[in-house]
């Protein structure tokens, strides 16, 4: 009991944990595990930034300016070719001056004799015939009167056969072709307004792909692959109430304008799509208007009933309104009725896929060994090939640019041997497409560098800091360390004051003591 009354605990020196030497020892084993912890920290939070091959990607101007080799065998008798291989030749680099759009990519060579073992060498063919239109003989050749055709009529035709970009004449066309993807979903789904008044339970639709839309598809799996389902639903209503046009007065018509065309899908109310995937899905929509809105009708700009009861969604798909004609209940669509509504679906899946089309006024005749089953020529698979292969190449291109300006401008962004070498991957691909002796070759050169690039680009761990800016750093670091951090600091000052304060009185008491000895010897 006599301990506890004499301990002051307010004076510092009798507590055991304030004594001086014991309060350094303590503060000192605090920053020495901060200073412990700063290279574990520092490992912990680096960022690996490997550099890429900028000067490789730098000289990637090449391919906005990259031109196919096209080699064109003309082939003719004695007398009955108008020009000559070289006047020809002349004519085509003229044009290539002067219409870059549609000659730019294209490094046509003209030979007089054919080319032995190529299977990549188009024909240009002259006949007498003085009434002939033009024609596509086979897979490969295209046979011109001699008579009726001059040169630029010529030039004019096989610059819309080879051009990659001959079929989009407008920029509206190139905005309803679809971004290029390796693998699409094709959704068809048959949509009755309301099935309950003379709508359709079924369709053959199984039969009706097989027989109209998979020999196109078979020619077009050279730069897709393709993933077919099909719906039907029996209610799917308009989000707007159709005009009605009154032609006379027992006849008239539900009018889909150009305003109702674009608000046409009614996204909250129709399943258009079950499957679950990355893949773009391009939509292919039969629909039947109930008994209240028949017929329906799509409406040109002008404001006319359209030849077409049909219309495209650019990059989405394509819409075809049918009319039944019948007035008695029937479950299902057979594949004569859907006839015509699947040429509609096969046109306008070429369309969305940037088939080009063969020129006006241009017939097909395909050879005896040509299957019926090949609707597309040659013609214009390369020609698409050519247009999927410029794409991807300026595509893959764009994504390099982009990683590189964005590492050098974000001083954070991390890279890592999986970016670097998909960037590197990427390049190599381009250079392969540059060197391709072949289209095919320099289409899958073209696609895998812009799936690498890709790839590169949209990497988690790039994508994790460019949305984490260096100002975010310290919005998580100031809640961690704060608390920690400045008790330390403010105890190491402490500490310094008091040292300060504890020698400047021990200076103090020195002279006073030194005065007070000084003093005694004067007395003395």
């Amino acid at each position: 009991m006599s301990d506890s009354a004499t301990f002051d605990p307010t004076k510092r020196a009798e507590v055991f944990f304030q004594k001086d030497l014991l309060r350094v020892k303590i503060i000192a084993s605090y920053w020495a595990v901060v200073l412990c912890a700063i290279p574990l920290w520092w490992y912990t939070t680096s960022i690996t930034r490997l550099p890429l091959p900028t000067s490789r990607v730098s000289a990637l101007e090449w391919t906005d300016s990259f031109k196919f080799p096209v080699d064109l065998v003309v082939s003719r008798t004695a007398g009955d070719a108008p020009v000559s291989e070289a006047e020809l030749e002349r004519t085509i680099q003229r044009r290539t001056q002067l219409d870059s759009a549609r000659w730019g990519a294209l490094d046509v060579r003209i030979h007089s004799n054919n080319l032995q073992n190529r299977s990549d060498v188009f024909s240009l063919a002259f006949n007498s015939n003085p009434a002939g239109a033009a024609h596509i003989l086979g897979d490969d050749t295209l046979s011109v009167s001699s008579a009726t055709y001059t040169l630029p009529q010529i030039v004019d035709t096989l610059g819309e056969l080879l051009s990659p970009y001959a079929s989009l004449k407008h920029e509206a066309d190139g905005q309803r072709v679809a971004k290029y993807s390796p693998k699409y979903r094709l959704s068809f789904t048959l949509l009755n307004e309301d099935v309950s008044s003379i709508g359709y339970r079924s369709w053959e639709i199984e039969q009706s792909i097989y027989q109209y839309l998979e020999p196109t598809l078979n020619q077009l799996r050279a730069l897709h692959d393709f993933e077919i389902e099909s719906h039907v639903q029996f209610y799917a209503p308009l989000a707007f109430q159709p005009e009605r046009v009154q032609v006379s007065q027992n006849h008239g018509y539900w009018a889909l304008g150009q305003e109702e065309t674009a608000i046409f899908v009614n996204s909250a109310e129709w399943t258009l799509s079950s499957s679950a995937s990355n893949d773009p899905v391009l939509h292919f929509i039969l629909f039947i208007p109930s008994s209240q809105h028949r017929p329906m009708h799509v409406m040109t700009a002008q404001g006319s009933a359209a030849n077409s009861n049909a219309f495209i969604i650019p990059q989405w798909g394509g819409i075809v309104v049918y009319n039944p004609e019948r007035t008695t209940p029937q479950d299902v669509l057979d594949t004569r009725t859907l006839l015509p509504i699947f040429r509609t679906f096969h046109t306008q899946l070429q369309l969305l896929l940037g088939v080009p089309p063969a020129p006006k006024g241009t017939y097909h005749i395909p050879a005896s060994n040509i299957p019926r089953t090949a609707p597309l020529t040659r013609w214009q698979l390369a020609a698409l090939l050519r247009a999927r292969t410029l794409e991807n190449a300026r595509s893959a291109s764009e994504a390099l640019r982009s990683i590189v300006a964005l590492v050098a401008q974000i001083g954070h962004l991390p890279v890592k041997e999986d970016v670097r070498a998909l960037v590197r991957a990427a390049l190599d691909d381009l250079d392969a497409m540059r060197d391709a002796a072949d289209l095919h070759r320099a289409f899958s050169s073209a696609r895998d560098a812009a799936t690498r690039a890709s790839a590169a680009f949209f990497d988690p761990g790039m994508l994790a800091m460019l949305y984490f800016p260096a100002e975010h750093t310290y919005a998580v670091y100031t809640p961690l360390f704060a608390p920690v951090g400045v008790p330390l600091i403010v105890s190491v000052i402490r500490e310094i004051k008091r040292i300060r304060k504890e020698r400047a009185e021990e200076r103090k008491r020195k002279e006073k003591g030194k005065a007070r000895m000084e003093g005694e010897r004067r007395e003395e």
